[in-house]
């Protein structure tokens, strides 16, 4: 680092931004803030900008990639390869995915295992260190072992195969139960069988009770079927509900569920326990028929949704309403009069004086490492772990549903974008992703990713310096943009937008935004507790979004300490006035000794500043480099810590955890940032 260039402060910001329960807006906000070097002149008098001045865009390249090939997700010849591999070791037995059971053993995910932190920063940092080995991460079912279970091996090298060893992670159970898995082909398979079976004992009660729909056998009036997650820990059993089958099932349910004990392998042992049917339970289907035959509970009827082309269906995108505006009308459009202003080369992207590598993890979605800004590094990881959603209601359904969306693949639900103003504007870089999941083969997602340059709508610096005598001084201003990395992830119905965005001025911001539509349920008025109407005989109910991202810092190396810099109120004698007193903010710092002081719990009643800095590290002002971390519009999770789904998210107790990185015992410790953003 040459002495000769000023260190400043850096301040980073993560911001989660509160979704409600109609608008789904969540947003979460990473950002970091530096100067360095000689600042950008203002300049005098009125803006001068010439157009035809601009340099030729084309003369970008991108520099030498180093990290090259470190992070790139498997490519479709390394999966193969890794696939092959372990399907030829007699010790797992296994059994390939198209001839196997759910009580067989089968391979239901091949991923990337990103290298050694040690290791990857040995590469990046020395020339001649050797660059990390691709690893391949395996999770296997095995449903043929007793008792069953899931296991996870790591196979390497990821190209040409020779060696595997079973592996897991740190504080992970071992070995998982079965049943505790995510659910797959082979589960929804045997699903569809007893659904098929129970609707066809039902089907006089569905067909008059919903208007002519039904499921067996159904023609052009038919109904579908989605179902929760596994349920409670220690035990593995579903709710599946029934809805219409139009554009927009999500908001069509007839009330109508079903209890499937789903724990263990043999799915001959897997049964109904219980039947809803508008407000009414029972132990069976044949214990509803009897009931429904014989009158002892009311036969209900829900009429099917009227629509025409005049008036679309109300679950529809069909726009519905007066046009806006009246007359057609092209909205506005991102340009590049000069060309773009960022270099990709595969996975590795330079941008003003950014450069960053990312890749797409099946489990988990996008991943962005060895963020460094005007050369240095800054962040080493900065990745989303987990996304949950827990649901309230009335009907057994709404009730008992709790999402951990890494079981859903938000990496491997990510799908082709749409160019344009949907999803990505025409500007927009795209990148493919492969995926192993649940799958015979893998499977490519055209233009699951997108890259792009935004205008902002906002200047990113400017002031009038005004002198007061009808003229000014100077003026000067930035224009506000951005780079952004973006993919969207459609995890049943909601349709997560995750975005990094990098701005010139050294700003990273960490943005989740939601769309798509709301679960709903059949709105009786038991349900007026937990939700609302929004249409007739549907009912959308409160529910929490949380998300769990991951922020590895390495600011100016790997030595860093945590405080917080709380706000207080001093009441003082004013010392200019004696005869007066001043009541005004002070700066108290606070430096944590340990994880457990580290823990953050918002207390909207003492603010702070999270602060993370390099005391071996300072400007020329004497101030240690650090990053704020700012989060805003939380909720505290309201559940008790011993209650069911709260124990596989146990991340969700605190607005931000600290950890030291213990690896090795000799290492330097750096902190890791786990922070768990949360909207009502």
């Amino acid at each position: 680092m040459a002495k000769d260039r000023i260190r400043e402060t850096c301040i980073l910001r993560v911001a989660c931004a509160a979704l409600t329960l109609l608008s789904l807006a969540l947003i979460v906000t990473l950002i970091v803030v530096t100067t360095k070097g000689k600042r950008e002149a203002l300049g005098d008098g009125p803006s001068s900008r010439q157009q035809d001045d601009c340099p030729d865009a084309t003369k970008l390249f991108a520099s030498p990639v180093r990290s090259a090939g470190l992070y790139d997700d498997l490519s479709k010849d390394e999966i193969i390869a890794v696939r092959d591999y372990i399907l030829q070791q007699p010790s797992l037995n296994l059994t390939a995915y198209e001839n196997a059971a759910l009580n067989d053993n089968y391979i239901f995910l091949i991923e990337l295992k990103q290298p050694p932190k040690d290791k990857a920063l040995d590469f990046l940092d020395h020339e001649n260190a050797p660059k990390p080995e691709r690893t391949a991460r395996v999770v296997i079912y095995s449903g043929g072992k007793k008792p069953p279970i899931v296991s996870e091996y790591l196979v390497s090298p990821a190209g040409n195969p020779i060696r595997y060893q079973e592996t897991r992670g740190p504080g992970q159970k071992y070995p998982i139960p079965f049943d505790m898995r995510a659910m797959d082909g082979k589960e929804t398979e045997v699903t569809e069988r007893i659904v098929s079976n129970a609707t066809k004992q039902a089907n006089k009660l569905l067909r008059e009770s919903y208007d002519g729909y039904t499921y067996d056998g159904c023609t052009d009036r038919c109904l579908t079927w989605s179902h929760s997650g596994p349920g409670e820990f220690g035990k593995r059993g579903k709710w599946i509900w029934f809805l219409r089958d139009f554009q927009g099932n999500y908001v069509q349910p007839v009330g109508f569920e079903l209890y499937l004990n789903t724990q263990g392998s043999d799915s001959t042992l897997w049964k109904i326990e219980k039947v809803f049917y508008f407000n009414s339970s029972f132990d069976s289907v044949g214990d509803l028929m009897d009931a429904y035959t014989n009158g002892s509970i009311p036969k209900v009827f829900l009429p099917a949704p009227s629509y025409s082309s005049d008036s679309p269906l109300y679950s529809s995108f069909l726009h519905r309403g007066e046009p806006q505006p009246p007359i057609p009308l092209r909205p506005p459009r991102i340009v590049e009069p000069d060309g773009k202003r960022y270099t990709v080369r595969g996975r590795h992207v330079e941008y003003m004086k950014w450069s960053f590598d990312f890749r797409s993890r099946s489990s988990t979605g996008l991943q962005v490492f060895d963020i460094r800004f005007d050369g240095q590094r800054i962040v080493y990881e900065l990745s989303l772990q987990e996304a949950a959603a827990f649901y309230s209601g009335w009907s057994p359904m709404q009730m008992q549903t709790d999402y951990l969306d890494t079981a859903w693949g938000m990496g491997s639900s990510k799908f082709e974008l749409v160019r344009g103003t949907d999803d990505c504007p025409d500007t927009a870089t795209f990148f493919d992703t492969i995926h192993f999941v649940d799958a015979i083969d893998p499977v490519k997602y055209r233009n699951s990713i997108c890259l792009f340059e935004l205008d902002l709508g906002l200047p990113l610096r400017r002031h009038f310096d005004n002198n007061f005598q009808g003229g000014y001084n100077f003026y000067g201003g930035m224009p506000g943009s951005a780079l952004v990395l973006r993919s969207i992830s459609t995890a049943y119905n909601y349709d997560y937008i995750y975005d990094y965005l990098f701005y010139p001025n050294g700003v990273v911001e960490a943005r989740v935004s939601t769309t798509g539509y709301v679960q709903a349920t059949l709105w009786t008025p038991n349900e007026a507790s937990y939700g609302n109407p929004i249409h007739p005989w549907v009912a959308g109910t409160i529910h929490d979004h949380l998300l769990h991202y991951k922020v590895d810092l390495d600011i100016s190396g790997r030595k860093h300490s945590y405080e917080t810099i709380d706000i207080k109120i001093e009441n003082i004698t004013n010392p200019w006035f004696p005869q007066a007193r001043r009541v005004q903010k002070v700066l108290r710092r606070n430096v944590k000794k340990t994880e457990q002081d580290a823990i953050y719990k918002q207390n909207f009643e003492h603010p702070k500043y999270l602060n993370f800095f390099n005391k071996g590290i300072v400007n020329k002002m004497g101030v240690s480099r650090g990053y704020r971390i700012h989060i805003r519009d939380m909720m505290k999770q309201m559940y008790p810590k011993d209650w069911g789904i709260v124990n596989g998210a146990a991340w969700t107790e605190n607005q931000m955890t600290v950890t030291k990185w213990r690896k090795l015992k000799k290492q330097v410790l750096p902190y890791t940032i786990k922070m768990a953003c949360m909207t009502p």
